[in-house]
C-alpha cells in the first residue's frame, strides 16, 4: 500500500482498496465533505472539528486505508479558554495554569482572547462549536455581566461541551463555577488599614454591571461598617484598565481618601500613576492595595501589597471539572468558593499625620 498525504488533488491516490485506488475524491465522496478539509485532516495541520475529523478517519477505516501519523488524535479532546485580554497581567498567568493542567490531564487548548481577536465573546463560542471542542473555560466573562444574554453559553452547552467558568456566576448558565471569596478578601484588607490607622478608604472597581463587582463594593461597604468606617467608605467604578484606575484614583484622592483599594491589577497600576500624577509618595502619602498578586507585583517601586488570588488551586479545580465527569455533576451549577490571601508589602503603611 502506497501513502501521498502531502498531495492535495482529488485525483491523488491514498491506497488500495480492493483493486482500487483510493483517492481524495473517493473520501470526498463517502464523507460529504470537501477535499480540502479531508487534506486538513490528513495532515493534521489544522484545527478541524471533533466530528468532522472522526467522519473522515471512520471513512479511511472503512476503505480499508491505514491512517497516516498526522491524523492520529494527539489529544482527549480540544478546550478552549476565552479570555477578555492579555492587558490584565493576571490572565496570561490564568492561561498558563491552565495550559499545564490541561496538558496533564491529556487535552489540547484553543486559547481566544477577545480584544487581540476582535471578536465578540458569542462570536468566539460559535467557532467553539464548530471547532467541535469537549469543553470551555471563561475567564471574567459575560457570564458574570449581569445584563448579558446567556443564550450562546447555553448552545455551546448543548452541543456537548462542558462549560467551567471563572469569577462570576449565573443560575441561567448550565456549568461549573469558580470564585473568589471577596467577602473575606476584603475584610482583611480593611483590617489591614485600619489597623494602620486609616479611616478615608476608597474601592475602585470595574463596572457594576458585572456581579465582581458589585460583590467586591457590598464586601467592601459591610467590611468598613464592621469597623465603625461606614461613614468614610467611597467607591467609584471605572473601565477595568489602567487608565480606568488612574481616573478613578484621582477622584478618590480629590475626596480625601489616604488609602485606596483596587479590585484587579489593572486598576491598582493605575492607582500608582495617580499618585504620581498628584505628586504623593506611596505609602508615605497614600497606600495603596491590589487584588490578584500578579508576578511582577513584588518587583514594582514600592512592592504593591495585594490580594493573591490562589491562580494555581482555581485552575486545577476548573481542569478537574472537565476531566473527571464525577466532579463535574456533583458540582455542576454551584459555586465553588476559593479564599484569598492578604500578601503586605511595602505599598502600605501607617497613616500620615500630615
Amino acid at each position: 500500500m502506497t501513502h501521498q498525504t502531502n498531495d492535495r488533488s482529488e485525483s491523488s491516490p491514498l491506497g488500495m482498496h480492493g483493486r482500487q485506488r483510493v483517492t481524495l475524491a473517493d473520501l470526498a465522496a463517502k464523507t460529504g465533505l470537501s477535499s480540502a478539509t479531508i487534506s486538513r485532516v490528513l495532515n493534521g495541520k489544522s484545527v478541524v472539528a471533533s466530528d468532522t475529523r472522526r467522519t473522515v478517519l471512520n471513512a479511511l477505516d472503512e476503505l480499508g486505508y491505514r491512517r497516516p501519523p498526522a491524523a492520529q488524535p494527539h489529544s482527549d479532546g480540544l478546550v478552549g479558554v476565552i479570555l477578555p485580554d492579555l492587558d490584565n497581567p493576571v490572565y496570561p498567568q490564568y492561561l498558563e495554569s491552565i495550559e499545564i493542567a490541561l496538558s496533564r490531564h491529556g487535552y489540547g487548548s484553543l486559547p481566544c482572547s477577545q480584544k487581540f481577536s476582535g471578536t465578540s465573546e458569542s462570536d468566539m463560542i460559535s467557532r467553539l462549536i464548530d471547532y467541535g471542542v469537549v469543553a470551555a473555560i471563561f475567564i471574567d466573562g459575560l457570564h458574570g455581566d449581569t445584563t448579558s444574554d446567556k443564550s450562546s453559553y447555553v448552545r455551546l452547552h448543548n452541543s456537548g461541551a462542558r462549560l467551567v467558568l471563572i469569577n462570576g456566576f449565573s443560575p441561567q448558565v448550565p456549568g461549573v463555577f469558580i470564585s473568589l471569596d471577596n467577602v473575606s478578601a476584603m475584610k482583611s484588607v480593611v483590617a489591614h488599614l485600619s489597623d494602620l490607622g486609616h479611616k478615608g478608604i476608597g474601592l475602585v472597581i470595574g463596572p457594576v454591571r458585572y456581579l465582581d463587582a458589585q460583590r467586591k463594593k457590598s464586601a467592601f461597604l459591610d467590611a468598613m461598617r464592621g469597623h465603625d468606617l461606614g461613614a468614610f467608605a467611597r467607591c467609584i467604578s471605572s473601565l477595568s484598565s489602567v487608565e480606568g484606575g488612574q481616573a478613578a484614583a484621582i477622584a478618590l484622592i480629590d475626596q480625601g481618601c489616604t488609602a485606596l483599594v483596587c479590585a484587579n491589577a489593572s486598576l491598582a497600576l493605575g492607582a500608582l500613576l495617580a499618585s504620581h500624577s498628584r505628586g504623593l509618595r506611596v505609602p508615605e502619602n497614600l497606600s495603596i492595595v491590589g487584588f490578584d498578586d500578579f508576578s511582577a507585583a513584588p518587583y514594582l517601586d514600592p512592592a504593591l501589597t495585594t490580594i493573591r488570588q490562589p491562580i494555581i488551586p482555581m485552575s486545577s479545580a476548573a481542569v478537574s471539572a472537565i476531566a473527571d465527569s464525577g466532579f463535574a455533576q456533583d458540582a455542576a451549577s454551584a459555586e465553588l468558593m476559593f479564599q484569598s490571601s492578604l500578601i503586605v508589602r511595602r505599598s502600605t503603611a501607617v497613616r500620615s499625620s500630615d
